[in-house]
């Protein structure tokens, strides 16, 4: 793995040094992280021998742990450590229903789950899951002799990951050894992870929090995690840690902000914040630069599948954009349309990618991933032009209204644009059926107390263009997320046709 030889040139040059922390000032040292791992991989091994293999025929002959736990240093711990071992692991939201947790481990064949609540581990025994139950203190204990000597190689699996569920139940995918590693490379030339103390904010499940680890233990430096991206544990964060660098879902930075309140002085250390997962809004973009102005602020595109794709590097002029990003030198891009034909730059169509970080197929879903040349696919629009990509969202973000067709990204960030000097909470658009217009685009604010409907509709009418106008407002007391904390834009467009969001 891309941090094996930085833990162990760490562990012997500089021991001392923290390698993972939490918010509320625990600690675990290079020197300890390596003391320790070799034990831990040790005692798996012994638990794998007594477990049955994964129905996978891609996992087979490999333990495939699954993660669950609620504490978040624990968790990174263990990941890290056996990391270093021939493991297949996975890290799930123990807050999630089990229902659906049960329903990722059986999709993704499963056979060892680490967990840390006992009404959980009941849970699985009841539903006659096969595999092995057991808790963190088994694996850490300290009474077994390493004898592992496994090389691990690039073709190995290494992770079980998940998509984010934001269209739909969220399907399994494998990714390899020499896949992580190549997504390690594009992120340590462009995200500027060295020389800096990285807080990742939010659910370990989240692949964008899980390989801000991996990021920062790559280069040798400290990473603190919360396992929430709530805004009283990041201010716990920031108040024992010296944080400089900061990894988060665009939606976690409102929480940023909000734990700095009028105390900007919280903040001042900062100088790097990577966001990914979304686009980031001017308006937001604006706020974090009044909050945090010597912050470099760096949005990235990618995907769990893919990897890392783009960044919003500026142009030529020294411009940044939201949704306008610089591909990664080794992406190449292309736009096909509905019935797969690649169109010529500047035309709208589903975008595929070619990039060495990239997975071959979902474990659990018939959904196309790749074709028989290697591009890859996870369905988001955009256009392409001299190795820029413009995001227009999935294919359901895709309306037309009228005689225009747009993408509800774009809608999001004018209508975040206009609504700022009134709006402090988050907003989001749909797309809802009209029998003249076919669509229609709705404005949605999240708060207990919206603005009146006259106040937005003037701010839209003199700010946002006609095509992208919500023609209705609603305002809800909270959006619909991802454990990632993506808007669940089709649960929001059901919540409204269920009467559970007030029409303004």
């Amino acid at each position: 793995m891309p941090f094996v030889q930085s833990v162990l040139t760490r562990a012997i040059e500089t021991p001392e040094r923290i390698a993972l922390a939490d918010d509320q000032g625990q600690y675990i040292t290079y020197g300890e992280l390596l003391s320790s791992s070799r034990t831990t991989a040790s005692r798996l091994q012994q638990v794998a021998r007594e477990t049955p293999d994964s129905p996978h025929q891609d996992l087979a002959g490999y333990p495939v742990v699954a993660l669950c736990l609620h504490d978040a240093l624990t968790t990174v711990r263990l990941f890290a450590e056996l990391s270093m071992g021939p493991v297949v692991l996975s890290v799930l939201n123990p807050r999630d229903w089990h229902d659906q947790l049960w329903g990722n481990i059986s999709s993704a064949g499963i056979t060892v789950v680490v967990t840390d609540d006992q009404t959980f581990s009941q849970y699985l025994r009841t539903h006659g899951f096969p595999g092995t139950v057991l808790g963190p203190q088994l694996l850490l204990a300290p009474d077994v002799d390493p004898k592992d000597t496994t090389v691990l190689q690039d073709a190995d699996p290494y992770l079980v990951l998940f998509s984010s569920g934001t269209t739909g139940q969220p399907k399994a995918f494998i990714k390899t050894r020499g896949e992580y590693r190549a997504n390690y490379r594009a992120s340590h030339q462009r995200l500027q992870v060295a020389g800096h103390t990285t807080l990742a904010p939010g659910t370990l499940s989240y692949s964008l929090i899980l390989y801000a680890v991996v990021e920062a233990l790559g280069a040798g430096e400290t990473c603190v995690v919360t396992g929430r991206a709530h805004f009283r544990h990041m201010t716990a964060a920031f108040t024992h840690w010296p944080i400089t660098r900061v990894v988060a879902a665009p939606a976690v930075l409102l929480g940023i902000l909000e734990a700095a309140g009028n105390q900007t002085e919280r903040l001042g250390n900062l100088q790097v914040l990577v966001t990914g997962g979304s686009a980031v809004p001017q308006a937001l973009r604006d706020r974090v630069a009044e909050k945090v102005p010597r912050a470099k602020l760096i949005n990235y595109f990618g995907t769990g599948e893919i990897g890392f794709i783009a960044d919003s590097t500026p142009d030529p002029c020294g411009i940044s954009y939201s949704n306008r990003l610089r591909l990664y030198d080794h992406v190449t891009a292309q736009v096909r349309d509905t019935t797969n034909r690649v169109l010529a730059e500047n035309c709208l169509g589903q975008l595929w990618f070619r990039a060495p970080s990239a997975s071959a197929r979902y474990l659990n879903s018939p959904a196309q991933l790749s074709d028989e040349f290697g591009w890859r696919t996870v369905g988001d629009w955009g256009m392409v032009q001299d190795r820029w990509i413009q995001l227009a969202g999935r294919g359901d973000e895709i309306v037309t209204t009228g005689a225009n067709t747009i993408s509800l990204v774009e809608a999001d960030d004018r209508l975040a644009q206009a609504l700022g000097p009134l709006v402090t909470g988050a907003t989001a658009t749909v797309g809802l059926p009209d029998p003249r217009l076919g669509v229609i685009i709705a404005g949605v604010i999240e708060t207990p107390q919206a603005p009146t409907k006259s106040e937005l509709v003037a701010l839209a009418r003199d700010n946002i263009p006609e095509p992208f106008r919500p023609r209705r407002w609603y305002s809800i007391a909270r959006f619909p997320r991802t454990s990632s904390e993506k808007i669940q834009r089709r649960r929001l467009t059901q919540l409204i046709d269920e009467g559970k969001a007030h029409r303004l």
